[in-house]
């Protein structure tokens, strides 16, 4: 073999790994895509997730709770009112007594 057709040799089987590292860096990089991809689905719904559960969780938990003790606020807050015109009407007993009627 001459020189000349030797480096033409060489220069094809160069071109040869060339194109076969090129093909497996494409492989390798779209395999990096859809694992990069995969990862972004997987990070999204364990966010959407995290969110709804402690939306969840505030709904079926919290709000029960806050409403009943909204509850006994509003019953202990009618129980006062109730204590306090009974007081006046015994106050006003006291101060009076002559305005009430009386069957002795």
């Amino acid at each position: 073999m001459d020189p000349q057709q030797q480096q033409i040799e060489e220069l094809k089987q160069l071109v040869r790994q060339s194109i076969t590292l090129a093909e497996e860096n494409n492989k390798m990089l779209h395999g990096m895509r859809r694992n990069a991809r995969i990862k972004s689905i997987f990070w999204f719904l364990i966010v959407v997730l995290s969110f709804g559960s402690s939306v969840w969780g505030v709904y079926y938990y919290v709000v029960p709770r806050l409403q009943q003790a909204q509850g006994l606020y509003e019953n202990a807050q009618s129980a006062f009112g109730q204590i306090q015109t009974l007081q006046q009407k015994v106050q006003g007993y006291l101060a009076n007594p002559s305005t009430t009627t009386s069957s002795h």
